[in-house]
């Protein structure tokens, strides 16, 4: 009998030892540990469950360098920069066209990526100023503007791009119209004449007779390369900051 229990015990003592031998067995050799001084070797693996590696993120990094990076488009958005006076032609609420002058100058900022466009002249008999900015999106590979002006609360953003010829740039965009509350299409085709000379023209979409949208023109705005002096705001006016510019 305590042959027995003695066999009994034995083999009770000698399962864990086996069976986590077995364990082992199946598992790869863990790494040895580091010498003192040495540096754990870098691994591909994600510091975070989902997180890219980091070659990876190398990769990444790159890329949005390059789309960062100014190109063929940002060059020759160059055309547009510096001074400029504006003839304006607009249609009035009664169907009739008027005619005005004013001023527009256009910067190039961060490193030639954006142009800034500031905007002076008439609209309605009265003192207008716009403000707005332009650039190309390489990751969208088309032109992206914003506009907004002293006679509305809304921005407007328009993309588009221009003809293989690089003479005509048509941006499309919406806007709501204060006069019924609706979104409307809007349509600026911008036609380069000469190094000293271009045109925007501005085209609303308006609900025809049937029903479907129609195109209408309502505004055309020459630029003439240099400032004129008559072209100057007037005395009075309010500048964009609202206070009265001196004459």
């Amino acid at each position: 009998m305590k042959k027995l229990f003695s066999i009994v015990a034995m083999c009770a003592l000698a399962c864990p030892v086996a069976m986590s031998f077995a364990d082992d067995k199946g598992k790869a050799p863990a790494a040895p540990a580091p010498k003192q001084g040495e540096k754990p070797a870098k691994t591909e693996k994600p510091a975070m469950p989902g997180m890219p590696t980091e070659a990876e993120q190398k990769a990444m990094a790159q890329k949005m360098e390059e789309a960062g990076k100014p190109g063929p488009m940002h060059e020759w958005m160059k055309q547009f920069e510096g001074e400029w006076t504006t003839t304006s032609k607009e249609m009035g609420m009664d169907g009739q066209w008027s005619e005005s002058k004013g001023t527009c100058e256009n910067k190039l900022v961060l490193g030639g990526r954006f142009m800034e466009v500031d905007f002076k002249g008439r609209h309605q008999g009265k003192f207008f100023y716009g403000r707005g900015a332009m650039g190309y999106n390489n990751v969208e590979k088309q032109f992206e503007s914003v506009w907004y002006d002293s006679m509305s609360s809304a921005i407007m953003v328009m993309k588009g791009n221009p003809d293989k010829d690089g003479k005509v740039l048509t941006l499309k965009g919406k806007f709501s119209d204060a006069t019924d509350g609706q979104p409307k299409d809007f349509r600026e085709v911008m036609t380069i004449e000469s190094k000293d000379k271009h045109r925007q023209e501005f085209y609303l979409g308006m609900p025809g007779p049937d029903g479907k949208v129609m195109e209408m023109k309502i505004m055309e705005i020459t630029y003439t390369k240099g400032k004129a002096a008559d072209a100057k705001e007037e005395k009075g006016e309010k500048t964009d900051k609202g206070e009265k510019k001196k004459g």
